[in-house]
């Protein structure tokens, strides 16, 4: 049988703005394409995910989700949270067929992210250093292979939790 097992939602997008400068519109602007976005491809594919053997959903929510680092980036946090909690709402809903899980990276070593992560000189800024308990971003390759183990057999008795993979920020 083709079909869907598995849904990874990975759009979104991000602003630093705090809550004066954040206008309407940019607010319902990031939470229609962080929330939204995530609740209508899940619900696009629920049924097809019922008809398979052990489906599963990964949502991208976001270590500021859990814990936000500070003043800034109101509507991209509240966003993220409303991911975890509407992930957890999802596994209850959709258990025993689908399994439903978060991952919640920090900071990820892309392009998009490298002259906020790095200074001039190529070196990760202390400051966000500073935030990590292993000291650095993580790379793509570490957020997939948490995503991939959220897929897998490996953990099909997990589902509604919000994995963080952030190098201990959220605890640190």
């Amino acid at each position: 049988m083709h079909g869907i097992d598995g849904v990874v939602n990975a759009a979104g997008i991000f602003s630093s703005e705090g809550l004066t400068d954040t206008s309407p519109e940019l607010f319902n602007r990031i939470l229609t394409i962080n929330v939204t976005g995530t609740f209508l491809v899940v619900q696009a594919a629920e049924r097809f995910l019922r008809a398979a053997n052990n489906a599963t959903i990964v949502n991208i929510g976001s270590g500021v989700g859990l814990k936000p680092t500070g003043p800034g980036s109101t509507a991209y946090v509240a966003s993220k949270g409303a991911v975890i909690a509407m992930s957890r709402s999802m596994a209850i809903e959709l258990a025993p067929n689908i399994r439903v899980n978060v991952v919640c990276p920090g900071m990820v070593d892309t392009a998009m992210t490298e002259s906020f992560l790095r200074n001039n000189q190529g070196e990760v800024r202390p400051e966000i250093a500073r935030l990590y308990a292993l000291g650095r971003a993580a790379t793509a390759d570490e957020l997939a292979n948490a995503i991939l183990f959220l897929t897998s057999e490996e953990s099909s008795f997990v589902t509604g939790v919000a994995l963080p993979v952030d190098g201990g920020r959220t605890f640190h």
